[in-house]
């Protein structure tokens, strides 16, 4: 008998099920195993990252706040004399710092002594009440040409510090190096690594020195030169480095080993700490590199067994065994099932459904994934299977997330985006979609996750459905979030920094100019993006560029002098320290910038000052002699007229006489005026009123615009005669129309950063700004700080004292005075008043 050959095909196809079910199972449970893994290996990752970053921040931070206690202390030692022992301990008691700044092991203050005071300032130490005191070299190097130092304050003066009392530091040859370039550079700089005179036999760390310099501010300090005859010694802060990374990583430690280098990352230095020994031998770490004081710290972080504990277990390995175990028992089902024709058939549709539908809640194996995971109903939104993580992620059983659909657990801001994408999935225009949104914890707070959705191929009950991968980030957002926020304050603080700041990249393209930068150039800040670095300084070498960028590759910040050239062509003097926005490869340059034009018109105006001074002195003493004889002159005159009754010719004689007499005393009580010392009655008085008496110039046209503005203390016949000297000058200058330009002015200074002050500027509350501007030739650039000066002129016929003697009379008055080119032409002569 033949045998049916359709039924023999369907009998050997049957036998073939058991593999075709063991290789279908270990295919799905090596997908799933595959993704497990590399979500969890991506999510290890990314928290490895951000703790080495988080830890690397707040040591940064740290330091920083360090930096700024150091230049407090720089600026209260000196002001002045120094301050009592008394009174430095209190200082160092209100900053806290075994609080604050935990790992310092105090503040202190190095005296610099120079050759030949050594004696007076040993004497001066013991009566102090110290009568043992003696310098005492704190290293091998003999004191320097130019002098020593000695550490006279050290707070809080315990066991600890006492040891370091009277060293010379400089006497060290990693101290002397920051020393000396801190004391140049007027910065605060940090040391090498050294071995603190605080140090004893048991647990020796690493040290640190952190350096400010300490000047006299009421010296000069723009050049090395000027900074050395200014300088008082150094305010410093020394850290065992051990205490130091402790204080500060106290609590984020216990899950990560460390290790911090002194220099930059893959380059090698002295090893400063390390949490555990040995820890370059223990593995591969994240290194983060940082500024600190002018050097380039390394911080080396490798996580530990902490770390991965908290980071949740490693499941991806459980799916495997589990979805293995799985696939081999249900092939073994499938042969055992095949000893009755009926009865495998039975079973066979049974197992067929069972894998249809396993395959399709896949989910269930990922019982201890390391991330959410659900399979959902891709129309009604609500949870068919979710695993134990996403509870946890989300605070609910798995239960009752089973009562719940996605809608439920998602921000209101994102349902709306969600369900679209959703709809694109169902419609096919997606297999899968990814993004990062917000949910809602069982406790009101919110999760930010990273939702993956892709859809299921097979669709259960004739309902799509979809997987969801849910990983929580919000870990990682909060750090996001933490650095937004850190470049927004940074934003802010160059947005209303008084100095200029560029942000530039390595080929000197300007990323980032704040509003002084653009007030101080003359560009507009969109001009200022489509320009270089280069374009500003046209005078320096483009070698001096080359070096400067090499420099900071290496995690140096330079700071130097030049000239900057603002967009009408002209330049003036500024200081520029420059500098990496963040540490490693050149990519973006920070660069902070000082207008020294004020300093040199300062140090123009204090020479001035002095050499006038003497003028002055001589001017007031001179015209109050000369009074003394006009007066016998005209006691004289009155008596000759009296006696010469009759005598035309010797009467008109006498009247010549007076005459030039006359101009004699005018020109004595200019010379008063001039010195400040003529005769001022202050009363309240109205400027507007004043204006409108002062009469008009032949062949002079005046504008006047006046706002309101509250009474001034002052004298109208004074102050009349002053604004009658600014008319003859503008008139002798060659001008044909005036403005009187009368208004109050929050501040003397604001807005008027060019030009001369031959009297100080001041700021009070609702200054009145009298000013004069005329359409004359205005005066050279070099030759306005002279307008002011006694018998100076540009025109003859003119004797150029009448400006001198109104400078005199606004002394006299307080008032502040300011003098410039106008922005067209002319001058422009402004005078501040105090209100009555």
């Amino acid at each position: 008998m033949v045998p049916d050959e359709p039924k023999l095909a369907v009998r050997a196809f049957r036998g073939f099920w058991p593999l075709a079910g063991l290789l279908c199972g270990v295919l799905l449970t090596l997908v799933a195993w595959s993704m497990s893994r590399q979500v969890e290996r991506t999510r290890i990752r990314d928290l490895q990252r951000d703790q080495a970053r988080s830890l690397a921040m707040q040591l940064e931070f740290r330091m920083k706040s360090l930096e700024e206690v150091l230049r407090g202390s720089a600026g209260y030692l000196g002001r002045g004399s120094l301050p009592s022992r008394g009174e430095f301990r209190d200082y160092v008691e209100g900053l806290e710092l075994p609080t604050l700044h935990p790992g310092a092991q105090g503040l202190g203050f190095a005296e610099w002594i120079a050759p030949g005071d050594l004696e007076a300032h040993t004497r001066r130490m013991r009566r102090e009440g110290f009568p043992d005191y003696r310098v005492e070299p704190g290293g091998a190097l003999a004191p320097g040409q130019d002098g020593c130092s000695a550490i006279i304050y050290l707070e809080p003066m315990d066991a600890r510090n006492r040891r370091a009392f009277g060293k010379d530091m400089s006497a060290d040859q990693v101290q002397r190096a920051a020393m000396l370039r801190a004391r140049d550079q007027g910065v605060p700089l940090m040391s090498g690594p050294v071995t603190l005179y605080q140090e004893t036999a048991t647990d020796v760390q690493v040290g640190t020195l952190f350096y400010a310099p300490v000047y006299d501010r009421r010296l000069p300090r723009d050049t090395v030169a000027q900074r050395r005859v200014a300088f008082r010694g150094w305010t410093y802060l020394p850290f065992r480095m051990g205490d130091l990374v402790r204080g500060t990583l106290a609590q984020e430690r216990v899950s990560a080993d460390v290790a911090l280098v002194d220099g930059p990352a893959q380059g090698g230095g002295p090893l400063l700490f390390e949490s555990v020994p040995d820890f370059a031998r223990g593995g591969p770490a994240l290194e983060r590199s940082f500024p600190v004081g002018g050097r380039v710290w390394t911080l080396q972080v490798r996580s530990n067994a902490s770390f991965f504990a908290g980071a949740g277990s490693r499941g991806h390995w459980e799916i495997l065994v589990a979805g293995l175990a799985l696939s081999l028992g249900f092939a073994t089902v499938l042969f055992l099932g095949q000893g009755a024709a009926h009865r495998a058939h039975r079973m066979a549709l049974s197992m067929a459904e069972e894998l249809r539908m396993t395959g399709a809640r896949f989910g269930t194996l990922f019982e201890k994934a390391p991330v959410g995971m659900a399979i959902v109903n891709s129309v009604t939104g609500g949870f068919v299977a979710v695993n134990p993580r996403l509870g946890q992620i989300l605070g609910y059983t798995p239960g009752e997330l089973l009562e719940r659909t996605f809608q439920d657990l998602t921000h209101s801001d994102h349902v709306a985006a969600d369900l679209a994408s959703l709809g694109d999935v169902i419609s096919g225009k997606v297999e899968e979609f990814a993004k990062e949104k917000r949910y809602l914890h069982s406790d009101g707070h919110v999760v930010w996750g990273r939702l993956r959705v892709v859809r299921l191929p097979l669709d259960l009950g004739g309902v799509p459905h979809h997987l969801a991968l849910v990983e929580d980030i919000t870990g990682h957002m909060r750090a996001l979030e933490n650095l937004r926020e850190s470049e927004a304050r940074f934003r802010n603080l160059v947005e209303n920094a008084v100095d200029p700041i560029f942000l530039f990249d390595p080929e000197g393209r300007i990323l980032l100019a704040n509003l002084e930068a653009s007030r101080l150039t003359g560009y507009s800040r969109e001009e200022l993006a489509n320009l270089r670095v280069q374009d500003l300084s046209p005078d320096m070498p483009m070698d001096a560029y080359a070096g400067i960028w090499n420099a900071l590759a290496f995690g140096e910040s330079r700071r130097f002098e030049g000239r900057t050239r603002r967009k009408d062509g002209t330049s003036f003097p500024v200081e520029v320290r420059i500098g990496l926005l963040a540490p490693g490869e050149p990519r973006q340059i920070l660069s902070m910038v000082r207008d020294l034009s004020a300093v040199d018109q300062a140090a123009q105006s204090e020479l001035r000052a002095r050499k006038a001074e003497s003028l002055v002195l001589m001017a007031g003493g001179i015209a109050h002699d000369f009074n003394n004889v006009f007066q016998a002159i005209q006691s004289n005159l009155e008596i000759a007229g009296f006696m010469t009754k009759g005598n035309v010719d010797l009467a008109l004689i006498l009247d010549q006489a007076r005459a030039a007499l006359g101009r004699a005393v005018t020109l004595s009580r200019k010379m008063l005026d001039f010195s400040g010392r003529g005769i001022v009655r202050l009363e309240p008085m109205e400027l507007e009123d004043l204006l409108d008496r002062v009469p008009l110039k032949p062949g002079l046209m005046l504008e006047r615009d006046f706002h309101a503005v509250p009474p001034i203390l002052g004298d109208p016949g004074k102050l009349e005669q002053v604004v009658t000297a600014m008319l003859d000058n503008a008139l002798e200058a060659g001008a044909s129309r005036v403005r009187l330009r009368l208004r109050t002015h929050a501040g003397a200074g604001a807005g008027t950063h060019q030009g001369v002050w031959p009297l100080p500027q001041f700021h009070a509350p609702g200054t009145v700004c009298l000013e004069v501007q005329d359409d004359g030739p205005g005066v050279a650039p070099d030759k306005l700080h002279l307008i002011c000066d006694p018998f100076y002129t540009t025109r003859e016929p003119g004797r150029g004292l009448g400006l001198a003697a109104a400078v005199g009379i606004l002394k006299a008055h307080r008032a502040g005075f300011h003098v410039q080119n106008g922005e067209g032409e002319g001058l422009v002569l402004r005078m501040y008043f105090r209100t009555a």
